[in-house]
């Protein structure tokens, strides 16, 4: 078989007959079956099939021949082939060309090298383990924090029934301070039952839900600026999506924000806007002093760590789990920090911006 046309495609193809013994021989192949494999055609040509692929038994290429005659149709299945530059995976296809009493006399193989592809399935299959196991830490440290955290919130809040329940109140201020005490740990034993809760949800389930971004503004702004040192700016919106996520991604990005400013106060600006496809991204920005290296901000650490919180590191992990993603850029004006991430949801309504 000189098929000019077969000659010149870029698909390795030979031809194989029948012989009297019921084995097939390799008559002809092309010469990108020759440059593709590395096979010798002194090895191949007038030789029996099952003695030239030496990394498949000849029960194997016997099956497969078998299964020919029986369907009357092609068969499919992978070859590996020791070549020069290493081993390799092949997608090889067996078709009759022609039958002489209901048997193939004669079969066509193409190949199709499918290594890379492989060796990518391979390296998602190993990304998507890491994906996992990294879920469970966080699960794990969610969970472990919440219980620990439970009991000594609890304390606080205790304590500033206590003071209140016998303190004079002298216009000085101070009961108002009790009071916002007392505030802060009933905002943050809420925050924690939330995120046991959450941490006890299967596989991390989206709990969705519609509610004001208001409502996460005022219990961040207790925990995290209850005195109102610092300027934190929210948008006046509605919306439906998982408001434990974002609470923890805007919850640790201020947190951020705030530990590494270089003054006494910042600025933290939130805008959120709905992509249309079932996404919301969200704009964190502050005045602090911004990252060394944007582009490698969320890639430094490989491992979570128990005793350092969600960080960044932690979050971009909860927002991948999400379907979501989390960049970090320059601002414009060359100072601060802009990150921006993309979780599940969408606007429901706009209202106006406060802070």
């Amino acid at each position: 078989m000189h098929n000019p046309y077969l000659q010149e495609v870029n698909l390795p193809v030979a031809l194989f007959e029948r012989q009297v013994d019921n084995s097939f021989q390799m008559m002809w192949a092309n010469d990108a079956w020759w440059i593709t494999t590395s096979l010798v055609p002194d090895q191949c040509l007038n030789h029996p099939m099952a003695q030239w692929l030496v990394n498949v038994s000849r029960a194997q290429v016997a099956m497969q021949l078998d299964h020919i005659d029986r369907i009357k149709g092609s068969v499919r299945f992978v070859l590996p082939l020791a070549l020069e530059q290493g081993d390799s995976l092949f997608d090889a296809v067996l078709h009759p060309i022609d039958h002489v009493e209901g048997n193939a006399a004669q079969v066509m193989m193409t190949l199709q090298d499918v290594t890379q592809e492989q060796h990518l399935r391979q390296t998602l299959a190993t990304q998507n383990q890491f994906h996992q196991e990294t879920v469970q830490q966080m699960k794990q440290f969610v969970a472990f924090a919440a219980h620990d955290l439970r009991s000594p919130m609890r304390n606080v809040e205790m304590i500033a029934a206590m003071l209140k329940d016998d303190f004079e109140d002298h216009g000085d201020g101070k009961l108002e301070m009790i009071e916002m005490l007392g505030d802060i740990g009933r905002t943050a034993s809420k925050t924690i039952d939330d995120l046991l809760k959450y941490s006890q949800s299967a596989a991390l389930i989206d709990q969705v839900a519609e509610f004001d971004m208001q409502d996460i503004q005022s219990d961040l702004e207790l925990i995290l600026n209850p005195n109102r040192q610092h300027t934190l700016t929210f948008p006046a919106v509605r919306l439906e999506s998982d408001p434990t996520v974002l609470r923890i991604i805007l919850q640790n990005l201020i947190d951020n924000s705030i530990k590494h400013t270089d003054r006494p106060s910042t600025e933290v600006s939130i805008d959120i806007d709905d992509t249309g496809l079932g996404m919301l991204e969200c704009i964190v920005t502050d005045a602090g002093v911004g990252f060394d290296n944007p582009a490698t901000a969320f890639l430094r650490s490989k491992e979570f760590k128990y005793d350092s919180g969600f960080g960044l590191f932690g979050i971009s992990r909860l927002i991948a789990n999400k379907g979501g993603s989390i960049r970090a850029i320059s601002p414009e004006s060359g100072q601060g920090a802009k990150i921006l991430f993309q979780i599940p949801g969408r606007l429901k309504e706009i209202q106006r911006e406060f802070a």
